[in-house]
């Protein structure tokens, strides 16, 4: 099943990706598969991006102003569907973070039928601890979307292999070095200064469990995905189980 009919997204939804394990090639592979239906796709980011490739999204524009950004989305759609937009930073060559309003403003005007918002970086880790701050979640969010990789379970829990290595390990309450195994993975993702607790109030969060590729994984993400359901006051009612990079949920597990 792909990953847009498994959250599901829905017209009017403003989408935040969080956390690591394919979160990119997931946000632009949703805004391809809705613009296939003929959903009017906006893809940005409030955090630093690359700008996207054309087999991501091959119309996009940056600004230095975002009233100007915001007037240029009906002619970028003129030409796709699915389109990405994010201010231009003055000394880089990447996407920087639009504002608050600027999404809230993009959603309600209905320029667009779905906004797809990436809300933090993880440095290309597939598990990571929010540091104060982060991640940076537009109030408009409706659907919220915290990743993790299963490839981590297994590997010892450093800074080669989860993003802000120290911070996670006082989430779990162990040392640095530890071999993560899916309890820890769990006590880092869920904890109320995780990502998952980090859910704004109003939106449904549904966790996606990514690179879930052989019997490991695929039991270590059954076990952190029931710890998903029983925990955070019941506001996760599902959980989904596949790979991020091609957008497949493999498993959905539900309340």
């Amino acid at each position: 099943m792909h990953a847009v009919d498994a959250f599901p997204i829905r017209e009017g939804d403003v989408v935040c990706f969080v956390g690591g394990g394919g979160k990119t090639s997931l946000l632009y592979g949703c805004g391809e598969a809705l613009a296939a239906v003929g959903r009017r796709v906006l893809s940005t980011t409030t955090t630093r991006v690359e700008v996207p490739s054309a087999e991501q999204c091959n119309a996009w524009a940056w600004d230095h102003d975002e009233a100007r950004l915001l007037a240029r989305i009906p002619s970028l759609l003129g030409a796709s569907r699915h389109v990405a937009a994010a201010r231009r930073g003055e000394y880089t060559d990447r996407f920087v973070g639009v504002s608050d309003e600027f999404v809230s403003r993009a959603i309600a005007s209905r320029l667009v039928d779905v906004v797809l918002v990436e809300g933090d970086g993880a440095r290309h880790r597939h598990l990571k601890a929010p540091k104060d701050g982060e991640p940076a979640t537009p109030s408009a969010t409706t659907l919220y979307v915290p990743i993790a990789g299963m490839d981590v379970v297994g590997q010892p829990l450093t800074d080669e292999f989860v993003h802000r290595a120290e911070l996670a390990a006082s989430l779990a309450g162990v040392p640095i070095g530890t071999i993560l195994d899916p309890t820890i993975v769990a006590a880092i993702f869920l904890h109320p200064h995780g990502l998952c607790g980090k859910a704004p109030a109003a939106a449904r969060v549904v966790p996606f469990l990514s690179f879930c590729e052989g019997a490991a994984a695929t039991a270590a993400a059954h076990s952190i995905g029931g710890a998903a359901l029983r925990s955070g006051g019941g506001r996760i009612r599902r959980v989904l189980l596949g790979t991020a990079n091609d957008q497949t949920a493999r498993v959905v597990l539900e309340r």
